[in-house]
């Protein structure tokens, strides 16, 4: 089963129901009037504004990817699949379970500046202390990649995930001027981008994605609240929940190795895919751990919630010297 990651789900999560018939089953649309379709196969399912609803069965939803899991009975795999084969779209899946030829890991190499990076997470509302902290534990830095046909460059920001011996075992990688978005070749999923507590710790935070759980730690920083003496992960993806609960390898790790976590709080994103993997992942905890759920409180993921509860507040307080 393919493991998708959080911005290849939210890319296909955008793809409203109106352009995917349009350009896979055209003649399954019927004219209702200006922006308003049926389809022959459910004529009691309208179409509009970008929304869908299908009225003898009292279900509905924004996009593509609901209808094909609502209406068509698709899995969540199996619609991301379907959708990424007729959309400009650049998936980055990892097979769950089962062998696999393994590269070798090796980091990005590191550029001269981290300028661009910083400029980056800035923009995603990130605390400029927070930013210094991970530059400064060398786990985010600044990577310029080259394109081999036409030698062009880019600027990318690589987020590094290590195991317990700290050797740097995995690599989240975002191009920061274009849409490249994935991890690099090698990359072990089971060992993500986390920050570890000062001391032995009872609680664990799971977040989707690194930008994530950098917001939340924007966020406890402008509450003035203490974030050491907690672990914190980054899933690296949505999980596709299929027919069971069960744990992401990341997170099925993290627990292994840290047997004094005895409560897991999951801060995955309010949208379809994240309130599903959320409701997996707790039903496969709360047997062995006390599992919250924890959406954020407003917008679609913690970055929404950062920017629209401390919109501009990215500078630390006054005497902080980057």
């Amino acid at each position: 089963m393919p493991y998708y990651d959080k911005d290849t789900v939210r890319a296909v999560g955008e793809i409203d129901l109106l352009t995917y018939l349009k350009r896979t089953e055209p003649s399954e649309l019927v004219p209702q009037g200006p922006g308003r379709f049926t389809m022959r196969a459910h004529d009691s399912l309208s179409i509009s504004n970008g929304k869908w609803y299908w009225f003898s069965r009292g279900i509905g939803g924004r996009n593509a990817l609901t209808f094909l899991i609502k209406v068509r009975g698709l899995s969540f795999t199996d619609a991301v699949g379907e959708l990424l084969r007729h959309e400009n779209i650049t998936p980055a899946p990892t097979p769950l379970g089962g062998k696999q030829e393994r590269r070798v890991f090796t980091p990005p190499k590191r550029a001269e500046s981290n300028e661009n990076a910083i400029a980056y997470l800035i923009k995603r509302g990130i605390r400029e202390d927070v930013i210094d902290e991970q530059l400064a534990s060398g786990a985010v830095y600044e990577s310029i990649y080259t394109y081999r046909n036409s030698g062009r460059t880019q600027a990318q920001i690589v987020f590094l995930g290590y195991d317990e011996k700290g050797e740097a075992r995995y690599a989240n990688i975002r191009g920061i001027d274009g849409r490249f978005k994935g991890d690099a070749a090698g990359s072990d999923k089971r060992y993500p981008f986390g920050i570890k507590p000062k001391n032995p710790a009872s609680t664990l935070l799971v977040f989707e994605g690194v930008i994530d759980l950098l917001s939340f730690v924007s966020i406890l920083r402008h509450e003035q609240k203490d974030y050491s003496t907690m672990h914190m992960v980054s899933l690296g993806g949505v999980q596709p929940p299929g027919q069971e609960a069960r744990l992401p390898p990341s997170l099925k790790r993290v627990l292994e190795a840290h047997t004094d976590i005895r409560r897991v709080e999951l801060y995955l994103d309010s949208d379809f895919p994240g309130r599903e993997a959320a409701g997996a992942i707790k039903a496969a905890l709360e047997k062995d751990f006390e599992a919250i759920d924890a959406p954020p409180p407003k917008g679609k993921d913690y970055n929404d919630y950062l920017r629209i509860s401390y919109s501009g507040q990215t500078r630390p307080p006054a005497g902080h010297e980057r």
